[in-house]
């Protein structure tokens, strides 16, 4: 049963309630692959935090790095800062030298720090797939569904003509740049890297290809529910991750193994990549295009924070949210989610680097965010 999303219906009230009000507390969103999660955290911990609102990785970078809450729905006059943002799409060399020349002597350092991992699942709606009769692609397959060149059922395996109708974000969406940044590893000439579907696609369908828009993940899932024969792509939070009737089976292409996206299988693409020794941002989010083993379309979805906080409330707020999260306090709300745990290697050289360090004796100079 695939999993009902009722967030943005409360982000939208909670928002309402609170735009004619400034707030004293930590104010950010973003990705809406961890939307769930964060306010599942933001609740249950009792952390001084507005929700976290879902609005999709590039609204959530151009948030932060133009401290613009009005991406969140705010109005800046209340509410003139915007404290993180969480994000699937790594920060482009571009935002990191502009972070750098402008705002760094201000705020201190950039922190750019993976917050969980995830696969990118390929869900679909097409009753004649089972438990006796799963779906598995080839990463191929994946790309060359996605790209439109296979565009019937019967070209999949045992399952009647049917047309498929690729569903696909229209926003702009870190969700995307994953998925896509295996498909181009994969099949070069059919993708590339983007947050933006309709930029990464490369070529010209065939002209039997249907394909279908919306915003969101809540929106591509609902889409794809209404359309018999549809296929999309989504983060884990909004599908059951091991059932084969409603989620495929990817092969890596590395070992031939077929996984479906299920958290064990996710774990061992991520026990392999070590966390660097450096505090340059971009080498702290590592990118594996083609795992050499596991559940092959994965990857970290991350937060954006910055060193110094100008309240030393919110610094405070932000700081003990970090802390805890990278002490494995947290560790049962992602898993939960359907997200992977960042292994304990990863959470303790962030807890090192970082969280111990948010507005410590390197802000004693600058202003703050």
């Amino acid at each position: 049963m695939f999993k009902r999303n009722v967030l943005a219906v409360s982000l939208s009230l909670g928002l309402a309630a609170f735009a004619g009000q400034a707030s004293a507390d930590v104010v950010g969103g973003g990705a809406s692959l961890s939307a769930g999660v964060f306010n599942d955290i933001i609740t249950g911990e009792n952390y001084n935090y507005e929700s976290y609102v879902s609005v999709g990785s590039s609204a959530g970078k151009r948030a932060f790095f133009g401290n613009d809450s009005s991406e969140f729905g705010y109005d800046p006059a209340l509410v003139p800062t915007v404290h993180y943002a969480g994000s699937d799409s790594i920060a482009t060399s571009a935002e990191i030298s502009n972070y750098a020349a402008n705002d760094q002597s201000t705020f201190g350092d950039l922190i750019q720090v993976p917050f969980a991992g995830t696969s990118v699942t390929v869900p679909f709606n097409n009753s004649e797939v089972t438990a006796m009769n799963p779906l598995v692609l080839s990463s191929s397959d994946v790309a060359k569904i996605f790209s439109g060149q296979i565009t019937n059922w019967n070209q999949l395996g045992a399952f009647s003509s049917k047309q498929i109708t690729v569903v696909h974000r229209a926003d702009g969406s870190g969700t995307v740049e994953i998925f896509t940044r295996h498909l181009a590893a994969v099949e070069p000439t059919l993708f590339q890297t983007s947050t933006n579907f309709l930029t990464a696609r490369i070529g010209t369908p065939s002209g039997s290809a249907v394909f279908q828009s919306a915003n969101g993940s809540s929106g591509v899932v609902s889409l794809m529910n209404s359309i018999d024969g549809a296929i999309t792509f989504v983060s884990p939070d909004y599908v059951d991750p091991s059932d084969p009737s409603e989620v495929a089976a990817i092969i890596n292409p590395t070992n031939s193994t077929a996984y479906m996206p299920t958290q064990v299988n996710v774990q061992v693409t991520f026990d392999s990549v070590t966390p660097p020794s450096t505090t340059n941002p971009a080498d702290w989010a590592p990118i594996f295009p083609n795992p050499s083993a596991g559940y092959p379309i994965a990857g970290f979805t991350y937060m954006l924070l910055s060193e110094c906080y100008n309240d030393p409330a919110i610094g405070a707020a932000i700081s003990n949210f970090a802390i805890n999260h990278y002490a494995g306090l947290h560790d049962s709300y992602i898993s939960s989610a359907s997200l992977i745990p960042l292994p304990s290697s990863w959470q303790n050289a962030v807890l090192n680097t970082y969280a111990l360090n948010i507005n410590g004796s390197g802000c004693a100079s600058v202003t703050g965010r």
